[in-house]
């Protein structure tokens, strides 16, 4: 556990009181929609949650805070696909936690608890994981302005790598993609279409049209062999069919990226002979299809 999702523990269990409130009571905060996209009663995994609600009601309570404005209202900090499915199913009395945030930095971890207790979320995504950085880093910076010495010794890109579950290269470069890219680019890599790596290169082939320079290979991107590869030379132009991938092809390789990235990060499970069978399988599919297609 890190050390933000420890102190945002220890505020919930020894800082907040668990109450019963109505539904109509409790608001959505509208940066989770902003990142993760809005609730669908008709989308699969959404439909199911609604199902499984009705069937055992809310297992876990929704994290809150009081309403600025509003007496005895609360804003969901956690747990909004929860609050949309119970409503959706029916449910006139949801269970919540109320957490304190009567200090500055207790208003800060509220606004970091978004992101933070999110971590079963799919990161196969890279819109939602570029909106999650974005989120992610603004309110760090508002914690360390309060509570700098919390900080001490810690790199932002670090804290921020460990919270996501990433690397803190594949942080670096969904920042150099965010910063740097042009709007269709940035456009195409947050809604999938394109991959890190087709990013990266037309980053690297607007800034220098000619002659671009390697990818940095100190430590590969994840699912990449680690070798240097030397300068390519482009022409000026590149066949837009040249370097087509479809959206469905893009988000696959971004799944892989990511489990390839969380094997990096768990040598143990990388090491389990099921997790190993699997992929020998893949492999085998994968050279299968490959074979086909010549």
């Amino acid at each position: 556990m890190s050390f933000l999702s420890e102190k945002l523990a220890d505020i919930q269990f020894s800082k907040s009181v668990m109450i019963m409130v109505d539904p109509f009571r409790l608001h959505p905060d509208p940066d989770n929609d902003s990142i993760y996209g809005a609730f669908d009663p008709e989308k699969e995994e959404d439909k199911k949650l609604i199902e499984e609600i009705k069937e055992m009601g809310l297992l876990q309570p929704l994290l809150v805070k009081r309403h600025p404005v509003l007496p005895e209202e609360y804003i969901i900090i956690s747990g909004h696909r929860r609050y949309h499915a119970a409503t959706a199913a029916g449910l006139n009395r949801l269970e919540v936690l109320v957490m304190n945030t009567n200090t500055p930095e207790e208003q800060a971890m509220a606004n970091l608890a978004i992101t933070v207790s999110n971590h079963s979320r799919d990161r196969s995504n890279p819109a939602i994981m570029a909106r999650e950085m974005e989120h992610l880093e603004k309110a760090l910076k508002e914690l360390r302005k309060v509570n700098p010495e919390r900080f001490r010794g810690k790199e932002l890109r670090a804290v921020m790598a460990e919270e996501l579950g990433v690397s803190t290269k594949t942080i670096a470069r969904t920042k150099k993609i965010l910063n740097n890219a042009d709007s269709q680019t940035k456009q195409e890599y947050t809604s999938g279409k394109i991959t890190q790596i087709e990013a990266l290169k037309r980053i690297d082939k607007r800034q220098k049209p000619e002659i671009a320079e390697p990818l940095p290979q100190e430590e590969p991107l994840p699912g990449q062999m680690s070798f240097s590869i030397p300068p390519i030379e482009r022409p000026k132009e590149i066949p837009s069919k040249q370097n087509g991938v479809s959206e469905g092809a893009a988000h696959t390789i971004n799944r892989l990226v990511r489990i390839t990235e969380q094997l990096e990060l768990n040598p143990d499970i990388a090491a389990d002979e099921e997790v190993s069978c699997i992929i020998d399988d893949l492999e085998k599919i994968i050279a299968s299809k490959s074979k086909n297609k010549k």
